[in-house]
């Protein structure tokens, strides 16, 4: 268990009577990753890794296990392609998905509503929020957007909204993909 101790950056208690193991520790500081005096090294560093987990999505352990019944159920996907995805020449085939790939979260987040297992559903509101919070965890949203953000944005740090509401000001100029996960994101939301 990890008590009341200094976090390395100055911070006392950053982690409070956690229970190692299958990442909770992680959890506990991306639940504190926008309060205020929170490391930009760690920020950055746990950013990095919730991106990784959108798009290799095996590596969220939460969400693997999480809705381990959902995604085979409600995504279409066997055990195993869910778990291995490549045939025996180590090629995909079409229907198969990939490690590197977003599409179990978005199939996910498409029929969050038909969820009703308690521990998936707080696994995909997870990444609802966070995609709502940084674009680059909102894979439709990214790709889609990926020219007007270079284009209109290039200049604001992902997180915290602050590319949403950049490229939500310049509405009229965006291209339609983008509009329509924009509108899309501001459902979720």
């Amino acid at each position: 268990r990890a008590g009341d101790q200094n976090d390395g950056e100055g911070h006392e208690g950053g982690a409070k009577e956690i229970e190692l193991g299958n990442a909770r520790t992680q959890a506990c500081l991306e639940s504190k990753l926008y309060e205020p005096g929170f490391s930009q090294d760690c920020r950055k560093e746990l950013l990095f890794l919730q991106e990784q987990r959108t798009t290799q999505w095996q590596w969220d352990t939460e969400l693997k296990n999480g809705c381990k019944k959902e995604i085979p159920e409600l995504c279409g996907y066997s055990d195993d392609e869910m778990f291995f995805g490549d045939d025996e020449d180590g090629d995909l085939a079409e229907d198969e998905i990939s490690l590197d790939d977003s599409t179990v979260v978005n199939c996910l987040v498409d029929y969050r509503e038909e969820i009703t297992n308690e521990q998936c559903k707080v696994q995909v509101e997870k990444k609802i929020l966070g995609g709502s919070r940084n674009i680059r965890l909102n894979r439709r949203a990214f790709e889609a957007c990926f020219e007007d953000q270079d284009r209109y944005c290039r200049q604001v740090k992902p997180g915290e909204g602050l590319v949403y509401d950049c490229l939500r000001k310049q509405e009229d100029n965006l291209s339609p993909e983008c509009k329509r996960e924009l509108f899309e994101e501001a459902k979720l939301e």
